[in-house]
């Protein structure tokens, strides 16, 4: 996968495209604030990057998408992504086109037609990134990594801050966490985890889940083995419980077998038997209740009647008592009875009174009066203690009637008792005898353990050839032998750059991260010294890298790009070389750049955006644009002016 055009589109449609050349050294020159760095930020954004990088300003307020062409040997793949704007680090929104030459698609064409991690899948597949997630050691906690385009473009990015850096020799080694994201996959990269090793990882993934099948079915059926007796003697004392078996024996001299054919003679139809099961209706009690309350209501309201009664009963004693108190006083002294109580007498004395005497008349009404209450009274007694008898005879009927209504009650629900009680026990029954039925099924397929022991020792064979063809010495050694190869190229054009210690042996150190000239003591890039070291240390890594990738057919894109390599020997304020010697230091570095390009016949591709300019011959001819006085720049002119 290589570079063909890098897209611009304007808010208002217009297109600005940039051109490359396939399998060539590209490149793009000019003066500072001209735009050259922000191509591979916008390469990187393409290709799914989880951030965007494209810098502040000019460019982003300009831009609406920015999309690449990419080449494949069989097709063109055109990926387009939405400018994520100023206040946003990441859109995932996507335009694509896949044909075999791709037209440049006009501005109001681009609507969003997939997500990144469509575009994502789909470059891993073009390219041939396998479907592999880094093992993680045991005991460590860092999270595990999917190999995919993200980490593949690690070894095609060199911008400004990394290409001349001595502390970080890969792209983006400084971010957190992705130096050991840098680790953890370049085994794959570099083919120590082969396409067999992912086959054999997938089908010892398989192997591990039967063995785990395969213990379990072992388990269970050996701790089967060791409880089935304990199990067949409870389900014996159950079933003699339940009445499904009638001579339960002495247990100690039953074996399992002799169990199960006891078992065997057990009625299992016991359940099906309709007619066994009785019926009970709690509805036939509903209506006993509702009367059942009306006549204890009923009752109280009577009692309540008797009780009212007998009040006013009493109050009547009382009554009849004060009255007779009241005429034995007038009977003691004679008046009650022998009073006279004729129109013009004296009521005491009855001699003649010239007129009426308001008193005589008030004695004579009061004494009527008594006498009329004290009749009365007598009168109402009689009639009073007869009606409390009705009453207290009509609640003894009312009681007799209660206690006939609960005992009703009570007789059905001994009944449903009755009924839910052998309800209950036949269900127990059928319980029983689907426990004994799973018993027995288990005893008459119970497998030969020692089979299931054989079964898993040849899985636990198989398991462990595949994991010594995985082991992590073999995957070190075939990592170890693809670092010798790229550390032999190290070697021979650390000589062409003619870098310092170059007669010395140059090498990956794995777990650092970093180049080192083996002398006496090894000499780690960071104490190299002159920028000039530092620059030509990155080149020869990523070349080689990259042309090992290339010979192997390993799945990482094809093409480097470079941001100003040229840094450490030109001064970009002054536009001069820093000394006589530079440009020369320049020119060399260029030309080992086209050596290295055309030693892979079109294979590889490189972009460079520098200072530099007008070298000699090769630079001008590999010159693909030049962003300087004329106002000619990555955003047009027009465009935000």
């Amino acid at each position: 996968m290589q570079i063909k055009k890098v897209v611009l589109y304007s808010n208002t449609g217009e297109i600005r495209t940039i051109d490359f050349n396939i399998g060539k050294v590209n490149i793009v020159t000019g003066e500072s604030m001209s735009g050259k760095s922000a191509l591979g930020h916008i390469i990187e954004y393409c290709l799914c990057s989880h951030k965007c990088n494209i810098p502040e300003g000019v460019i982003r307020d300009t831009v609406s998408w920015f999309a690449v062409l990419l080449q494949f040997h069989d097709c063109q793949i055109f990926i387009a992504r939405r400018n994520p704007g100023s206040k946003r680090q990441i859109n995932s929104d996507y335009f694509y086109r896949i044909e075999k030459e791709v037209d440049i698609p006009r501005f109001n064409e681009l609507q969003k037609n997939v997500e990144m991690d469509y575009i994502e899948q789909l470059l891993n597949s073009r390219l041939g990134i396998s479907e592999y997630t880094t093992e993680v050691p045991k005991g460590q906690t860092r999270h595990a990594v999917d190999v995919s385009i993200r980490n593949a473009v690690t070894y095609c990015f060199q911008h400004q801050s990394e290409i001349a850096s001595y502390e970080f020799l890969f792209h983006r080694q400084a971010e957190p966490y992705l130096f050991q994201n840098i680790k953890d996959t370049m085994p794959y990269y570099l083919g120590a985890i082969s396409e067999q090793s992912l086959e054999l990882r997938q089908e010892l993934r398989k192997l591990e889940h039967s063995l785990r099948d395969l213990n379990k079915d072992y388990y269970l059926k050996k701790q089967f083995n060791e409880t089935v007796d304990k199990e067949a003697f409870s389900l014996l004392r159950e079933a003699y419980t339940l009445g499904l078996l009638n001579d339960y024996g002495n247990n100690e001299k039953k074996t399992t077998q002799d169990i199960f054919y006891l078992f065997r003679t057990i009625d299992f139809n016991v359940v099906n038997d309709n007619a066994r099961i009785p019926f009970f209706d709690e509805e036939n009690i509903e209506p006993l209740q509702k009367e059942l309350k009306n006549k204890k209501c009923e009752l109280q309201n009577l009692d309540y009647s008797i009780s009212e009664a007998k009040g006013i009963l009493l109050e009547y004693k009382k009554y009849q008592q004060e009255i007779s108190h009241q005429k034995n006083r007038l009977q003691s002294i004679g008046l009650y009875k022998y009073l006279d109580f004729r129109p013009m007498h004296c009521p005491f004395c009855s001699s003649v009174m010239s007129g009426p005497n308001k008193q005589a008349e008030a004695i004579k009404e009061a004494i009527d009066s008594l006498a009329k209450a004290l009749s009365d009274s007598e009168k109402e007694q009689p009639r009073l203690v007869k009606y409390i008898s009705q009453l207290e005879l009509k609640r003894i009927e009312i009681i007799q009637v209660i206690n006939k209504i609960e005992s009703f009650i009570e007789a059905e629900y001994r009944q449903i008792k009755i009924a839910k009680h052998l309800k209950e026990n036949i269900l127990r029954k059928g319980e029983l005898i689907g426990r004994i039925n799973n018993w027995l099924e288990r005893t008459e397929q119970k497998d030969d353990i020692k089979e299931i022991e054989k079964k898993i020792h040849v899985l636990e064979n198989k398991i462990d050839n595949i994991n010594k063809k995985l082991s992590v010495e073999l995957i070190e050694d075939k990592k170890q032998s693809s670092l010798s190869r790229i550390q032999y190229m190290m070697t021979e054009w650390a000589k062409e750059l003619n870098l310092e210690y170059s007669g010395e042996p140059y090498r990956l150190d794995f777990n650092k991260l970093t180049v080192v000239a083996d002398r006496e003591r090894p000499v780690p890039l960071s104490q190299m010294g002159s920028g000039a070291n530092w620059v030509g240390a990155h080149l020869i890594t990523y070349f080689a890298f990259q042309k090992f990738f290339i010979e192997e057919k390993r799945p990482v894109p094809s093409f480097i790009f470079l941001d100003q390599p040229s840094q450490v020997y030109f001064d970009s304020d002054t536009r001069e070389y820093r000394k006589r010697s530079d440009k020369e230091n320049v020119i060399d570095m260029y030309n080992f750049m086209q050596r290295r390009v055309e030693e892979m016949n079109g294979d590889l591709q490189i972009i460079v955006v520098d200072h530099a300019e007008d070298l000699d011959e090769n630079f001008r001819q590999s010159t693909i644009e030049h962003w300087g006085t004329d106002k000619r720049k990555l955003i047009p002119f027009d465009w935000y002016n």
